[in-house]
């Protein structure tokens, strides 16, 4: 069963971790809540979890803001910024 769940959490995709850890659990919250706490748009939030990376201007950014949401959703952000690079 520890494999099964292996292959799953690799399988699923930056975009969707994030928009996992805040849409599921205790503390439920909207894209706009968490862009106005961490003063990134709330279009390029969206855009990280819908892996439309595109639509952020610069690389760095993408990892920035990545790395400061899976902070503020309790995740890894290490994990995250590991997954954003193999995608």
């Amino acid at each position: 069963m520890n494999e099964e769940t292996t292959i799953q959490t690799n399988e699923i995709t930056a975009g969707e971790m994030l928009r996992n850890a805040r849409t599921t659990g205790r503390r439920k919250r909207e894209v706009a809540t968490i862009a106005k706490l961490l003063c990134i748009r709330e279009d390029f939030l969206t855009a990280l979890e819908e892996g439309n990376y595109h639509v952020i201007p610069e690389t760095v950014y993408i990892l920035g803001f990545a790395r400061s949401y899976a902070v503020e959703l309790g995740l890894n952000p290490d994990e995250v910024i590991a997954k954003l690079k193999r995608e």
